[in-house]
């Protein structure tokens, strides 16, 4: 025989778990909900708080707006965009140094012939003139005569007397005395002109000897040719 003070026995061998209300004391009411309520939410899993989006300033777009400067969304991703890094400034990639001039050795000063000729123009011997009243032909031979020398030394100009020094071992070829003397062939036959009419020199006979040309002759007269 069971007293009236103990509890029933839960049926078919479970136990039923009482929850117990020690949370529960002082909050109940209408603003706290029944308890079933307030166990259905702290059952439910804990949502993670969604970050707060932070609020764009606007204190440095004030004033740059208009077409010049764009909407505030490109701006704003210009801004965000990492900045590349810059590779140094090479000064001497750009700006090459002016190449040194090259030094050059003093040119040594220009040799100085030694002129012996005449330091006149050859036409200035002769006044100007260019023909001889003689027929004087470039293998025509000149002498001098037996006082040739004085007369020269008398009458005869520096130019004339040099013809005379040359004609005075054996007589010269026209061509010779022009060569020699390193004078055109229209100045020497001015001067032997000069000479022949004074009296200084001879004219020898253009003929040839009986039996041919006289090869002395022609051997110098070549030679006189080749040395004008």
């Amino acid at each position: 025989m069971s007293t009236g003070s103990s509890d029933p026995e839960p049926t078919g061998g479970e136990r039923r778990r009482r929850r117990s209300l020690r949370g529960d004391v002082g909050t109940t009411g209408a603003r706290f909900g029944s308890p079933s309520l307030r166990r259905s939410l702290e059952e439910q899993p804990t949502e993670q708080p969604k970050p707060l989006r932070r609020r764009r300033s606007l204190r440095g777009e004030i004033g740059a707006t208009g077409a010049r400067f764009g909407s505030a969304a490109l701006r704003r991703s210009l801004e965000e965009e990492p900045l590349e890094e810059t590779a140094p400034f090479d000064r001497d990639l750009y700006f090459d140094p002016p190449p040194m001039p090259a030094i050059r050795e003093p040119e040594p000063p220009p040799a100085v012939e030694e002129f012996s000729g005449p330091l006149v123009r050859p036409y200035a011997w002769t006044g100007g003139r260019t023909s001889s009243s003689y027929d004087l032909r470039l293998e025509t031979l000149v002498s001098l005569e037996e006082d040739g020398i004085a007369i020269a030394l008398r009458e005869s100009t520096a130019e004339q007397r040099s013809i005379v020094e040359l004609c005075a071992n054996y007589p010269r070829s026209v061509a010779e005395v022009s060569a020699l003397l390193s004078v055109p062939l229209g100045v020497a036959r001015v001067l032997l002109g000069d000479l022949i009419s004074m009296g200084v020199v001879a004219v020898h006979d253009n003929a040839s000897a009986p039996g041919g040309p006289d090869f002395t002759l022609l051997e110098r007269v070549l030679v006189g040719l080749r040395n004008l």
